[in-house]
């Protein structure tokens, strides 16, 4: 049987697709940032601050459903009628419910675009009575929304399908988005992307030197491109490379399953993480608000060719190689660069005595931005010691390269 979402989701196509002029692919760079504009950091506060007053949503507490009825009340308030609470059980936890609200796409309705985040709270020693979980994980649910109600104010058609999901279990092993996967997976959805926002709103700095962290996953770099670009093109979020984290939230349940996804993380790590402090007068609500239009501009620029803005695809116009990332690192680390054309490229670790410790690269490379990572292994497969070690690109007879640590 089609998962109920889904079968939902064709009748409201059907409509959808009758209606004229429902096709729009561009839209005026100023259009966008006019959208931007629209995420508000109050109506993020408000979510963030009744998830919090909930007192604990643990997903083994009492209340659990009584969250999920909320979530789903506020999605049907913002105009997405067909929200509803998808639930499955678990044998140690019993009954647990995703809520699912539907945004149907235009012309590729093939295709499903998922947007979400875990909604169930953890706090050490009081997780029945007392786990706030302001910024892990209301702030993630919260950017769902908050996306959620701007859409539906401005009336948009996107080609995709969009499904705003609010996670439950996620603090019990991923149980929430590990059903949800699979049921897609299972019933060969076609899912193009899926964007996960997990702890988004604690930060000290300054606005000058805010940054994001982009959890990428190794099959993913399109739509790591994405998130880069839209950050850099809109916002005022310096990016940050890692994949420290890829395990530990709902977006690896969907690596797990195949599909293409990137976990948006704040870049400062919360002091508050899992405890009774976790509250949203901790938050900075405006670096929030920064970090919710990562989401709303990933899902304008994959849906709408913007007029006088490249796209996120476009070729990047240098020779770059980026730091990598996490340095220093164990057991292993990740490399950007970028080719301005398909040319052939290497990408090679030397030691210190500068000879070659390992090949990642070498060989013909199409013009865009590239990944590779290195597990500390030589070419022959053995373990190399701690050390500072040098990575060396090289492609056009251009040559750049970066140090880097390993560290056991």
């Amino acid at each position: 049987m089609a998962p109920r979402w889904l079968a939902a989701l064709s009748v409201v196509l059907v409509l959808v697709n009758n209606q004229p002029g429902n096709a729009q692919v561009t839209m005026n760079d100023s259009t966008v940032r006019a959208i931007l504009t629209d995420i508000n950091a109050d109506t993020i506060r408000y979510v963030m601050q009744t998830l919090q007053d909930f007192g604990t949503r643990y997903a083994r507490a009492s209340n659990h459903r009584a969250v999920a009825e909320w979530v789903q009340g506020q999605f049907m308030s913002y105009g997405l009628t067909g929200a509803y609470l998808d639930s499955f059980y678990s044998t140690a936890n019993g009954w647990q419910y995703n809520v699912i609200a539907p945004l149907p796409g235009g012309s590729e309705t093939d295709t499903v675009i998922v947007l979400g985040g875990h909604y169930d709270s953890y706090a050490y020693g009081s997780p029945m009575t007392n786990a706030p979980g302001a910024d892990d994980n209301a702030s993630g649910t919260a950017a769902a929304m908050e996306v959620a109600r701007v859409l539906a104010q401005r009336g948009l058609t996107f080609r995709s399908n969009v499904l705003f999901m609010a996670f439950a279990a996620e603090e019990l092993g991923l149980l929430g988005s590990e059903d949800c996967a699979e049921k897609m997976a299972n019933q060969n959805v076609n899912v193009k992307m899926m964007i996960n926002n997990d702890m988004i709103s604690y930060c000290t700095s300054d606005s000058t030197n805010w940054r994001i962290a982009l959890q990428q996953y190794p099959n993913s770099a399109t739509v790591t491109n994405l998130a880069t670009h839209v950050c850099t093109t809109y916002t005022r979020l310096a990016v940050t490379y890692r994949s420290d984290d890829i395990q530990y939230s709902d977006s690896w349940s969907f690596y797990q399953a195949g599909y293409k996804t990137i976990f948006l993380q704040e870049y400062e790590f919360t002091p508050y993480y899992h405890s009774v402090n976790d509250l949203v007068v901790y938050s900075n609500l405006p670096y929030t608000r920064e970090m919710v239009q990562v989401s709303i501009g990933m899902l304008l620029a994959d849906n709408f060719t913007i007029v006088g803005v490249p796209s996120a695809d476009a070729h990047p116009s240098s020779f770059a190689l980026l730091p990598n990332y996490p340095n220093p690192f164990n057991p292993s680390t990740v490399i950007h660069y970028q080719l301005p054309a398909s040319r052939k490229a290497s990408l090679r670790i030397y030691n210190v005595l500068g000879q070659e410790v390992r090949t990642l690269v070498s060989g013909v490379q199409a013009a865009g931005t590239h990944t590779a990572t290195w597990d500390g292994r030589d070419n022959t497969g053995q373990s190399v010691a701690s050390g500072v070690y040098l990575y060396r690109l090289e492609s056009g007879g251009l040559v750049k390269s970066r140090k880097m640590t390993l560290m056991k």
